[in-house]
């Protein structure tokens, strides 16, 4: 009896880990961008590549504005001090003021979902905040939002988990020894 209790409890510890790709110990990259979404990087935003971990991965998101701390299910944008992120400057109206977050590696569950979370988020008004995602990316362009030193706006995600190739086989193993067990019996 308590080999057919190991086998299956294997086979569920093994599905779990084949299952989940979270966010923390992953590589992203951070680019800023004024102007539009294919301009080159903003020189001083704080592009680059990140490991996720405890704490604030970004010290500098553009200007000195904001630190970025990344976990699985959220972005924390904590601001430093009052201002606004531009419009435009002499040469016209900007298409776009803001950043891209992107799974460097592909190691990173596909985003499925992204919101403002409106109870962490401590702005008088985000609504110019324009978010977008896809599978690998996150997107968030800010254009004329007004925000005061204290204050943060907080993104909330989801991710649909993709199975690890290596776990699959030992996940079939599990299941092939539950089997075994049966005929047994």
């Amino acid at each position: 009896m308590k080999k057919f209790l190991l086998v299956p409890a294997l086979a569920l510890v093994t599905a779990a880990s084949a299952w989940a790709s979270p966010l923390t110990g992953s590589q992203v990259r951070l680019e800023y961008r004024v102007g539009t979404i294919s301009s080159s990087p903003y020189p001083t935003g704080g592009n680059g590549d990140y490991l996720v971990g405890a704490g604030v991965e970004v010290a500098d998101v553009a200007d000195g504005a904001a630190t970025m701390d990344i976990s699985d299910d959220r972005i924390v944008i904590r601001f430093r001090y009052t201002n606004a992120f531009g419009l435009g400057d002499s040469a016209g109206p900007f298409q776009f003021n803001g950043w891209v977050l992107s799974d460097v590696l592909g190691q990173v569950d596909a985003f499925s979902a992204v919101s403002v979370d409106t109870a962490g988020t401590t702005l008088a008004d985000f609504s110019p905040v324009q978010l977008s995602f896809n599978a690998n990316a996150i997107t968030v362009n800010w254009k004329g939002l007004n925000f005061e030193e204290g204050q943060q706006l907080v993104l909330d995600l989801r991710t649909n988990p993709v199975p690890e190739p290596g776990g699959l086989p030992l996940m079939l193993a599990g299941l092939l020894g539950i089997a075994l067990v049966r005929l047994k019996r």
